[in-house]
């Protein structure tokens, strides 16, 4: 099991959406990782690249745009 100290768990916590912090952190391979791994608990998930709004195309209907994929 991933361990997470109090003050950190904090941090975590007081994100918004809007935080420049929220957005730095969440562009950081390692951090989304950790941050995936704690959410979902699956210590074995690994992030395979961050990008911003990598977008999926499909023809048939509308697409898709990624900021993570694990």
């Amino acid at each position: 099991m991933l361990e997470i100290s109090d003050e950190k768990l904090e941090v975590i916590r007081s994100m918004t959406a809007f935080d420049n912090v929220f957005i730095r952190t969440f562009f950081d391979r390692n951090t989304v990782e950790f941050l995936l791994r704690l959410i979902l608990k699956k210590p074995e998930l690994s992030v395979e690249t961050v990008t911003f709004e990598h977008v999926l195309d499909d023809p048939v209907s509308k697409g898709v745009r990624l900021d993570i994929r694990a």
